[in-house]
């Protein structure tokens, strides 16, 4: 466990002396640990991951998890560390009362210069169906000790956020992020935005796709859901849901300037959150069930001669159904189960998938490893309802998708259900808004325990 912690970066946390001894922290971490220069904490029950610090991988041309943005969901404070560099660490205050809403009402992006941006989620307001429901985003700036400033956008359109961290994306290739919107019905129209550097400038804030989103609300076009790009090909992706009429995929070998659509609206095929990629296939599994249709699966697809994903490969590698029967506890319940992530593990050439439940909690959800070499299904443990309430399971804001060893970090939002039953072996002191999942095998038995998340400090001298 020592030695997982002290090499892995994403559970880095260097506090550095600089921070001030006059702001107190609501909740701090608790020290369980020491090594060397080195002492290990356990983060607060009520801190969650807001996002991750990305950074250039050494595979292929993807990212890894080089920091994290901690929230205290007391306080809004923030604490924020550089892990690509070992030594940068940073905190502020959002300002709640200055924007209007409480940071659970935004999506958050960490740029690669550190800066912390902030776009607000248009999901969670009221009002009419017209985009007087946008608000400027907000962009803390780590050159000015993350003072905040407004990207004023004026009259003109302003941007909405996403649902999971796949829903933005940034390029290193062509320095641009890209933004999927995650909307809802108070919004006429559902955007992509490709935004170039400095993001500061609302000039340099693109719209690269759009749909006008269908009324009533969800009898058609909702949302978009992805924004991502391939590790192996200069190929980036965006993603829309949730019917046969608006569940598509689109793809830009220019660079984000255009997006053009594979294949036709299909909600068992491109109803998705994430893709992963590897250099042979790019798979994904569905983000939608199988009440009396067999829609919930993973799927694989190879690329074709310009890198692109070919529609014409797809391959449904698993379905699910089956074992979504096996999970139901009441029986005369409906199959309500669909995967939220898929996360890459690295280490064993394998999949974790991880399940939300949307059946007011009658189901329980299997924790399942697919073995790309085998090309066989594990499961890995279970976890089991611990009360009667909907949207459950692992409907995360934030999740690891390559994690650079065996252990992923996941983190739910404060508008979100997070509590459930543990699998057998996990931590009994679990985090209310983030888990460590630790994936271990021996022989050919995957195994997944829960653990709280632990982060290294520099001892001070």
């Amino acid at each position: 466990m020592r030695q997982l912690i002290i090499h892995s970066l994403l559970l880095s946390v260097l506090l550095s002396a600089a921070c001030s001894t006059d702001n107190v922290v609501h909740d701090k971490p608790e020290v369980v640990d020491s090594v060397g220069e080195f002492q290990f904490l356990a983060i607060p029950s009520r801190w969650s991951v807001k996002a991750f610090a990305e950074a250039p991988s050494n595979f292929g041309n993807g990212h890894t998890v080089a920091g994290v943005l901690w929230q205290d969901n007391d306080t809004y404070r923030y604490w924020f560390s550089r892990t690509d560099t070992g030594l940068d660490t940073a905190y502020f205050d959002f300002d709640h009362a200055a924007h209007g809403y409480a940071p659970e009402f935004y999506s958050t992006y960490v740029m690669p210069n550190g800066d912390v941006l902030f776009v607000f989620r248009t999901e969670f307001s009221g009002g009419s169906t017209t985009d007087s429901n946008r608000r400027n985003p907000v962009l803390y700036v780590a050159a000015e000790g993350y003072k905040a400033h407004v990207i004023d956008f004026g009259s003109s359109l302003k941007p909405s956020g996403w649902l999971q961290n796949v829903g933005a994306y940034y390029s290193y290739r062509h320095k641009a992020l890209f933004i999927a919107e995650y909307t809802r019905g108070n919004l006429p129209t559902a955007r992509c935005w490709r935004v170039n550097e400095p993001i500061s400038d609302p000039g340099n804030w693109h719209v690269v796709l759009e749909h006008d989103i269908v009324k009533p609300y969800g009898t058609g076009f909702k949302h978009f859901h992805t924004a991502q790009g391939d590790a192996y090909a200069d190929v980036l992706y965006l993603t829309s849901g949730d019917d046969d009429t608006s569940s598509g995929i689109w793809a830009s070998t220019d660079g984000g300037q255009t997006f053009n659509q594979l294949g036709a609206y299909n909600r068992r095929q491109w109803r998705m959150l994430n893709m992963v990629f590897t250099p042979e296939y790019i798979f994904w599994a569905s983000d939608d069930w199988s009440d009396s249709w067999p829609n919930h699966a993973l799927w694989r697809a190879r690329r074709d001669l310009r890198g692109v994903l070919d529609p014409n490969s797809l391959v449904e590698v698993y379905n699910f159904r089956d074992l979504d029967r096996q999970s139901l506890i009441s029986r005369d319940r409906y199959l309500r189960l669909a995967t939220y992530s898929t996360v890459y593990l690295r280490k064993y050439n394998a999949l974790l998938l991880l399940d939300r439940d949307d059946d007011a909690v009658h189901n329980a959800i299997q924790l399942r490893v697919y073995d790309i070499n085998e090309d066989k299904m594990h499961i890995a443990g279970e976890i089991r309802p611990t009360r009667a309430h909907a949207l459950w399971g692992f409907r995360c804001e934030t999740v690891e998708i390559y994690p650079e060893d065996d252990e992923v970090l996941v983190s739910f939002a404060p508008r979100y259900e997070k509590l459930f039953s543990p699998p057998a072996g996990s931590d009994p002191d679990l985090n209310e808004f983030a888990v460590t999942l630790k994936v271990t095998r021996t022989d050919t038995t995957y195994r997944v325990t829960m653990h709280r998340p632990i982060v290294s400090q520099k001892i001070r001298r």
